[in-house]
């Protein structure tokens, strides 16, 4: 009996340790602020230059390639002390090309039940919540969203997000104060209290920074694992969000798109909130 027992106790902490290791999640890729590292002292030019035509070109054909698509997605938010707090939702996403629009679903992971909507263009979002009629309008920024698991609040600078989905980069140019760094293929652009920058490399947008001193953050998103066709969307988007005043990240967050499918438009009817 002794060793029957004995062989029970081995098996179970077989299977805790089994367990362990496979519910063990690696921590979420640590995308870089490319453009920190440039020289500081580069000469910049306008939109209007003739030296910026080589990158406008690229912009042009890069704008061309993304296409509408629907998606389902894989979500996952690193935050707190150390980040060791991971937080999962699943999801839908829908992105019309002509009209810019981009509507997100959250859903619980366990049992699929939608519990945010997001729908957005370039200057307004509308949000929805799960049991509120409500339907709450704002500028293009920041968005909060709440695990459902934890309850924790997740505030998340969604205007990186929406502009790597659009790709409308042209149309962001024009919206403030833009000057190009042609050595270093980096788009600044200023907008009241924020700097967006978009560094290119020789064939796609390589990295999106956000750096905003009223709001004490900085914020990236780039590619962490491109289509295996090259194609718009990409399979995974980093996003790495920093307090500028210590250098510490607050949130990590990764999203892994499933089940693209690309077409020309989307029915403007999905982006109705109900």
């Amino acid at each position: 009996m002794k060793g029957i027992i004995q062989l029970f106790r081995y098996f179970l902490l077989l299977i805790l340790l089994v367990t362990y290791f496979n519910c063990k999640e690696k921590p979420l890729e640590k995308v870089e602020y490319e453009t920190e590292k440039k020289p500081e002292k580069k000469a910049k030019v306008t939109i209007a230059d003739p030296a910026t035509k080589p990158l406008i070109d690229l912009i042009k054909n890069l704008e061309a390639s993304a296409n509408s698509f629907s998606a389902e997605f894989k979500m996952k938010i690193q935050s707190g002390e150390n980040l060791e707090q991971l937080d999962k939702l699943n999801g839908q996403m829908f992105f019309d090309k002509n009209s810019g629009k981009v509507k997100i679903q959250l859903a619980d992971p366990f049992f699929g039940l939608i519990l945010t909507q997001v729908v957005s263009d370039n200057k307004t979002i509308k949000i929805k919540m799960a049991g509120m009629d409500k339907i709450q309008t704002q500028p293009m920024g920041d968005i909060k969203i709440q695990d459902p698991k934890t309850q924790k609040i997740h505030t998340i600078p969604f205007s990186v997000i929406y502009i790597s989905i659009s790709r409308k980069f042209l149309e962001e140019f024009s919206t403030g104060e833009t000057t190009f760094d042609m050595e270093n293929r980096i788009v600044t652009v200023n907008k009241a209290d924020e700097e967006y920058r978009y560094k290119f490399d020789e064939t796609n947008l390589q990295n999106l920074e956000l750096f905003s001193k009223p709001k004490n953050i900085k914020a990236v998103a780039s590619v962490i694992e491109k289509d295996s066709k090259n194609l718009h969307p990409p399979k995974k988007l980093g996003t790495r969000v920093t307090r500028m005043s210590d250098n510490v990240d607050t949130n990590r967050i990764e999203i892994e798109y499933l089940k693209v499918k690309r077409m020309q438009k989307i029915p403007q009817s999905v982006f109705y909130l109900k």
